[in-house]
Order: structure tokens, then sequence, then C-alpha cells
């Protein structure tokens, strides 16, 4: 099926980062047919990320045609996963590699397929998947009370799209209107890809201290990995506070 042609069309939110570091999305699918409406949302956990192909984990609650609806509409031209080029599936024990040229009918006969198998069906298949973000809505102290509000707004990030080119991930603060680019992410490590050539280290410092702050939703996140001027950098979270490593 091609990538224009699909019936579904998935729309991606960011909502926030989890525990394991691991960053939660919510997924709305379209489905243009007699109805033409949206479907709930549903959300899923991406565990790693690079090059276009992601890594995501559903909870076993969700059936089994929702899960292909919501993975084929990733890859409509104008859903803003639309640059994907593959997902990694976990789901109910099951791990399949779908491509981007994968339909929801394939995707659903390879989920029943794997079922099929006697080793599959003896084992415990009911695999949740833990999608609380760490975000703190609430305010660590009194004095923050009146300003809660305005920190989670101006932390806040919208996931914009997967670039066409380089494959990052593009975020944007709608306060702000600063983008956040992100090359990679991997057992709660993300790689942030910095194009600004005139920018200075206190601001990138400033830009990336967003990870850390508990209204953010990028709050979570276990290290930073960063190129500025020809040189890397590893910022890791510890006790609050940001501390930088040459790596």
């Amino acid at each position: 099926m091609r990538r224009n042609g699909r019936k579904e069309v998935t729309m991606i939110r960011f909502k926030g980062v989890a525990t394991d570091g691991g960053f939660i999305f919510g997924a709305s699918v379209f489905i243009r047919n007699i109805e033409n409406n949206w479907k709930k949302e549903t959300a899923f956990k991406a565990t790693t990320y690079a090059d276009g192909v992601m890594e995501i984990a559903i909870d076993y609650t969700e059936s089994i045609s929702r899960v292909a609806e919501l993975i084929s509409g990733m890859f409509s031209r104008i859903s803003n996963f639309a640059n994907l080029n593959s997902v990694i599936l976990n789901y109910r024990n099951i791990r399949l590699h779908v491509k981007n040229t994968t339909g929801r009918k394939n995707i659903i006969c390879m989920l029943m397929k794997a079922m099929e198998i006697p080793g599959y069906k003896d084992s415990y298949n009911d695999v949740s998947v833990d999608t609380q973000i760490c975000q703190k809505s609430l305010p660590l102290k009194n004095p923050d009370r009146l300003n809660i509000g305005y920190e989670i707004y101006a932390n806040y990030f919208h996931f914009d799209e997967i670039l066409e080119g380089q494959k990052s991930l593009w975020f944007r603060n709608a306060c702000t209107r600063k983008s956040m680019i992100i090359a990679s992410l991997k057992d709660g490590i993300v790689t942030v890809d910095c194009k600004a050539s005139n920018i200075t280290i206190s601001d990138f410092i400033r830009d990336l201290s967003k990870f850390f702050a508990p209204y953010s939703n990028f709050y979570g996140v276990k290290a930073i990995v960063a190129e500025l001027y020809e040189s890397y950098f590893k910022i890791w979270k510890h006790f609050e506070e940001l501390r930088m490593e040459p790596t």
C-alpha cells in the first residue's frame, strides 16, 4: 500500500518522559471512511530511536486492530511521523519490525501469525506498559504556586515532526518558540542536535536545562549527549543540578 493511499492517519502528541527514560506519546488515529472521525487517543512508549527507526511498546489492553491502525497511520504522508522509516513494535510479548511500506492488514496478519505459535499460547502475554510521566504538575514549594501555570507553559515542548533528511525528532516550545532537535534516544539518554552555529555555551546550557526542569515534559531523561563547537559533552541530572562532563 502506498503511503499516500492509507486510510489511517496517525497524529502524535508528546506527553512526557517515563521513569525509565522512555518518551510517552499520545496517538490519535483518523480513519478516512464513511464516519470520518478521530478515534480516542492511545498512549505508547518510545524506548529507542535513531536514524528513522523507533522502537515502541504498546499496552496489551489495546486491540490488535487498534495497534495496526496506529502503526499504519504513522506512515501516512500527512502524519507528523511521516518520515519514519520503520517501527519495532513490542506488544503482548511480540516483537515485530514493521516497515513504512507495510499496510494495516499485513500488520494484523503478522500479529495473528505470531500469536499462533504454540510457545506464545502457553506463555503469559498480558504485558503492561507504564505510561506515567515524571513531570511534576504540582508546585515543589508554596511560593511556586502562583507561577505553576506559567512554569508548565514555558517548559512544555510540542512534537512537530520527524525531519525528512536527517531523521531527527523536532520539538518546539510554544512560549519561547525555540526548537529542540533530538537525534537519538536510548536507555533514557538523548542525543541533542545543535544546529545554531552562533549559539554561546551559556545559551546552549540554558536551553538544555529544560530537560531537568520539574515542570517540563522533558523532565525524566537520564542524561543528554550534545555536540557544540566540535566537542562532545554529556550532561547528567544530579540532585536537580547540571553537571557537564566531556566524553
